[in-house]
């Protein structure tokens, strides 16, 4: 089974992503969080905006179904993806 690393540039990227999001809407991280289908607990949000930790497949479409985005729109560009993984 291959073993992955966390990349934090990845995941510092999505949660930007997620705040940039989230402020253009006017939500705070509480509103945001209990859009979720079935909610997401208090903190989380905070805890992927600040890289932390970044969310599960499940819960990024969750939060961009939560703001009206495609789960394409949370993700880096190609571009972008090339810089953060470099080969």
């Amino acid at each position: 089974m291959p073993r992955f690393t966390k990349n934090q540039a990845l995941v510092d990227h999505i949660g930007a992503r997620l705040k940039r999001e989230r402020d253009a809407q006017g939500l705070s991280q509480r509103e945001l969080a209990r859009r979720v289908y079935g909610g997401l607990a208090d903190g989380t949000i905070t805890k992927y905006e600040k890289g932390e930790h970044g969310p599960s497949i499940e819960s990024l479409c969750l939060l961009a179904l939560a703001l009206g985005l495609e789960p394409a729109d949370m993700l880096p560009t190609r571009e972008e993806l090339q810089a953060l993984f470099p080969s």
